[in-house]
């Protein structure tokens, strides 16, 4: 009997603990109002190996990167050995053509003769020469053989100005959509190299071409169609062999229409410190996940204070892309004269403000030692901006805020452009160009070329939600 008693007295004793630890952690939970969570729309990579297309220009111009130099950075011969070779690293088969006015497939003895003089002339069969014009969209329109697949294409880019225009553009930019709808990217990395050898379609004032044979360098560009990691795979290969202590000779632009890496909240990269420093951080301050992986701020803080939410842009953006040239904030305040939440009824708590946009952002300068992205939370509560003081004044102390902040990136930069300025030259400008003998030779239309990709990169780009936070503070008295 007594044995009875103590085993009723335990179990009621198991029951009471249970239930007052389930209402102990429920009153642990924050207390938020309602709200329905933007979701990230950032594309995840394909991860399974895919064929590899390797395209060799085979214009007569590009002769000069083989033929034998006295120059010391005639790394074309070397770079063409060891695309071929990380070809096979990144897929499960590698494909060669070559093309000028039209592509066709090759075999791996003729891809091998792209490093010879005798690749770029026809001296067995002259009258069906292909070697006298660069069709980059021919060769771009290789992509819908396989929308998976990875392409390389070795090439001058000095494209004529018939082929940026009307027709010739549309068949250029219609591959080209096809390819960043699929959600893959453009990678251009251009390499300056000797050249010993002729230049032919130079456009000139009167009209017509004329040539040029005087140049001892000239840079010749490696364009890459495909996933962001096979693209940055092959950079990163070359970059280590090659280009380590030589910046000057080697430049790199990715154009894609996904500038953003990841969402910072489905990765957790959110901590305290990207809005308070640990000795600037407010009494009472609490850091937490909740629901749907948003970052929660918690403290209690006087109206003085400035609320500065930091992003560090090596954390959001794809590297070697154009970055990202507006930030749009999409963002909800409630507030409550409870101190303490109702959870039997929540809406009776919060009551929503209403307001427009209420925070800002600034960037520094890329590259600068404060690389970021920062979010002025509330800022344009203040009434009068001149007078620097804290946004928090305009609120009503003694009050509960829960505040509610979405960051997307809202219009993609134009960076690629200006990377490769000083490689390139427009066809108004090419005849005084000449004139000068210059021995280091531009490309041309090459801005003009990375324009037009931008411009079809640009055109599908979607608004992308980059970070969401949560801030639930009492304004003391």
């Amino acid at each position: 009997m007594m044995i009875k008693k103590i085993s009723e007295l335990f179990i009621c004793f198991f029951i009471f603990t249970l239930l007052f630890s389930f209402t102990y952690l429920e009153s642990k939970e924050p207390c938020t109002p309602d709200f329905v969570l933007d979701t990230s729309t950032i594309p995840l990579n394909d991860t399974d190996k895919n064929p590899v297309y390797v395209l060799f220009d085979g214009s007569l111009s590009m002769q000069g990167f083989v033929n034998p130099s006295d120059q010391d950075t005639n790394l074309y011969v070397e770079v063409i050995d060891d695309l071929q070779q990380i070809a096979e690293t990144i897929g499960n088969e590698t494909h060669y053509l070559r093309f000028g006015r039209f592509v066709k497939s090759i075999n791996e003895s003729e891809a091998a003769r792209a490093t010879d003089p005798s690749f770029y002339t026809c001296p067995q069969d002259p009258a069906n020469c292909d070697n006298q014009e660069t069709r980059l969209d021919e060769a771009i329109k290789t992509t819908q053989l396989n929308k998976d697949a990875t392409y390389i294409i070795v090439t001058d880019l000095f494209i004529e100005n018939k082929n940026l225009i009307g027709g010739k553009l549309h068949q250029l930019k219609k591959p080209l959509n096809k390819v960043l709808d699929g959600g893959k990217s453009i990678g251009i990395i251009g390499i300056m190299n000797s050249f010993n050898g002729t230049i032919y379609g130079i456009p000139i004032s009167g009209g017509g071409v004329t040539t040029y044979s005087r140049a001892n360098k000239r840079p010749f560009y490696i364009m890459i169609i495909g996933d962001q990691k096979n693209i940055h795979k092959i950079k990163t290969k070359l970059e280590k062999q090659y280009f380590i202590n030589n910046g000057d000779e080697y430049k790199f632009s990715l154009i894609t229409s996904n500038p953003i890496i990841q969402n910072l909240n489905i990765n957790k990269k959110i901590n305290g410190k990207n809005l308070f420093k640990t000795k600037n951080q407010p009494s009472e301050f609490k850091f937490e996940y909740i629901k749907s992986n948003l970052p929660l701020y918690q403290f209690n803080t006087n109206q003085k204070r400035h609320l500065k939410f930091t992003i560090k842009k090596t954390e959001i953006l794809v590297p070697g892309s154009n970055g990202i040239a507006n930030y749009e904030i999409k963002e909800i305040l409630w507030n409550s004269s409870e101190v303490k939440c109702k959870k039997i009824n929540k809406n009776k708590t919060w009551k929503k403000a209403k307001l427009d946009t209420i925070s800002t952002w600034d960037e520094k300068i890329p590259g600068g030692l404060d690389d970021e992205v920062s979010i002025y939370l509330l800022k344009k509560l203040n009434v009068n901006p001149e007078i620097k003081k804290s946004p928090l004044m305009e609120l009503w102390r003694g009050f509960r805020y829960f505040h509610l902040v979405n960051v997307y990136a809202d219009k993609p930069g134009n960076i690629s452009g200006n990377k490769f300025k000083d490689w390139s030259i427009t066809k108004a400008q090419a005849q005084k160009f000449i004139e000068g003998d210059p021995v280091v030779f531009k490309t041309l239309n090459l801005v003009k070329l990375v324009k037009v990709l931008n411009d079809v990169a640009n055109e599908r780009f979607k608004p992308t939600l980059i970070a969401s936070i949560a801030l639930d503070f009492n304004l003391t008295k």
